[in-house]
């Protein structure tokens, strides 16, 4: 299928090779192509796979997804241009019209609203200078714990209503600066004390620790934690069959300075990417039993892939957009939004 003239995206963009460069625009313009005619993405189809306390089934997320998609063009915009801003506000749109919920954003409009959505929403209005509502705020404010870091679900059941690695980094980027400094020093002390012995973070909600650590080295950037002390070792350096975790471990090799061991994980990425622009989605987020403090540690927690590869693409996007705009070209704090 020919992309449309009016949602085509030129590049290069500055700051990253041109096999990576086109890579970035096609995947970019996958996005644009696959997103729905109102705004949204839906993906992840576990109906009969995992449920909710009154057994109601989870089903396709759409808010998440829509939600972190939108962010990642949002912020592949600096070096794409207008077609991927304007399908991060179709994003925007469609998440404001369609809200299910008084204060925030859910993976679907039936699971409740949780942290982690709701702080990718707000993350995207940033982006994009949009007005943001002081309830949503609050919510993502709510899930700070006494210990410092973010639950995903505050005051939710077991686990689930606990600080995690992977939900804490983009909760408090997602703050205004006057909410997030009070709780800036205990959530950096969290990530600290969270860090293994080898220097990664563990992933909660993912199936391995790239996620976690990649945006928690991305927020020790933007807000200066000082948590970023530790050298990493294990094997999450290789390549690896899954193209998302060779390109987080990427990004996480450029952020710690090592270039030269970037390239063939990034090339390894690239090379899984699809003839229309896309990624084969990735068994990569875990649901784990509410009772499980550390599903890293087994493999009982089962994972589900994106179907329809929306996330995976979308955070193969962000990473390779953090990688056009160089060590400091792309600010983790855009423009003020407006607040109601």
């Amino acid at each position: 299928m020919a992309i449309a003239a009016s949602t085509a995206i030129s590049g290069p963009p500055r700051g990253i090779d041109r096999a990576a460069a086109d890579g970035l625009r096609r995947a970019a313009e996958w996005l644009v192509r696959v997103q729905q005619h109102d705004g949204h993405w839906r993906d992840y189809d576990i109906d009969d796979q995992v449920t909710l306390g009154d057994r109601r089934p989870i089903g396709p997320s759409d808010q998440w997804v829509t939600a972190y998609a939108g962010l990642a063009l949002g912020e592949a915009s600096h070096a794409l241009g207008s077609p991927a801003r304007a399908a991060a506000h179709r994003a925007a749109d469609w998440l404001v019209r369609r809200r299910t919920y008084a204060a925030g954003w859910g993976f679907n409009g039936r699971t409740g609203p949780d942290v982690d959505s709701t702080s990718h929403a707000l993350l995207l209005m940033r982006r994009l200078g949009r007005r943001v509502l002081l309830g949503d705020v609050c919510l993502v404010a709510a899930g700070a714990q006494p210990g410092g870091g973010f639950a995903t679900f505050p005051g939710g059941p077991g686990q689930w209503g606990q600080a995690h690695a992977d939900i804490t980094p983009a909760a408090l980027l997602s703050l205004p600066s006057a909410w997030r400094e009070p709780l800036r020093a205990p959530a950096a002390d969290f990530l600290r004390r969270s860090r293994s012995a080898q220097g990664w973070w563990s992933s909660y909600w993912w199936r391995t620790p790239n996620y976690a650590t990649y945006f928690a080295l991305r927020a020790d950037r933007a807000l200066g934690l000082g948590i970023d002390v530790a050298p990493l070792a294990g094997a999450n350096r290789e390549p690896s069959t899954d193209a998302c975790d060779a390109a987080f471990a990427a990004g996480i090799v450029l952020h710690r300075g090592g270039g030269s061991l970037a390239g063939p994980l990034l090339d390894h990425a690239l090379s899984c990417q699809h003839d229309d622009g896309g990624w084969a989605g990735t068994a990569s987020l875990r649901v784990p039993r509410q009772d499980d403090a550390e599903p890293w540690t087994h493999t009982a927690s089962p994972a589900y892939r994106d179907v329809r590869g929306v996330l995976t693409t979308a955070h193969i996007v962000r990473v390779l957009a953090r990688i056009a705009a160089g060590p400091d070209g792309l600010s983790e704090s855009p423009p003020r939004p407006r607040h109601a």
